[in-house]
């Protein structure tokens, strides 16, 4: 059975285990990744697949002040011969946000934007990693960075 797209990217579960008849004093955590699977994809298939090409990986911002928002943006094509989907988004930190993640046609152009709040952020170097769960049967996951350093 094929997972749910829906469900596709970091996915994370929580239960309080009972033991003998007495809860836990914490629950425990469970994080999974899910994306779909290209194993059963022919050769044939997997080249007509969408081919992310990203002009960097890192977006980097000049030393802010806390509180400030930073916009991030990445450019990038799809080299390949379908269409381009991303089907989440997921940051190391609450405080980056997706704002524009567009399907990109077969050799077509786009780009990423996400929105950085510095507020409540450490002093100091900052690297906030998104992972892209993807349509491309080349590269299923994505990772890019927002670095810079914050100041108070």
């Amino acid at each position: 059975m094929a997972a749910d797209p829906k469900l596709y990217g970091l996915n994370v579960y929580k239960a309080t285990p009972v033991l003998n008849g007495e809860k836990a004093s914490a629950p425990i955590e469970v994080a999974t990744w899910t994306q779909e699977n290209f194993a059963l994809w022919s050769n044939e298939d997997v080249k007509k697949g969408a081919i992310p090409a990203f002009e960097t990986s890192t977006f980097s911002f000049p030393e802010v002040k806390a509180g400030t928002k930073i916009t991030a943006s990445f450019p990038l094509a799809n080299n390949g011969a379908s269409l381009f989907h991303i089907f989440k988004a997921d940051a190391d930190s609450p405080a980056l946000t997706a704002e524009s993640l567009p399907d990109i046609g077969p050799k077509g152009k786009g780009k990423l934007v996400f929105t950085l709040d510095t507020t409540g952020l450490p002093e100091g170097d900052n690297v906030i990693m998104i992972t892209l769960t993807t349509n491309s049967p080349q590269r299923p996951l994505v990772n890019l960075f927002v670095a810079g350093v914050v100041s108070f």
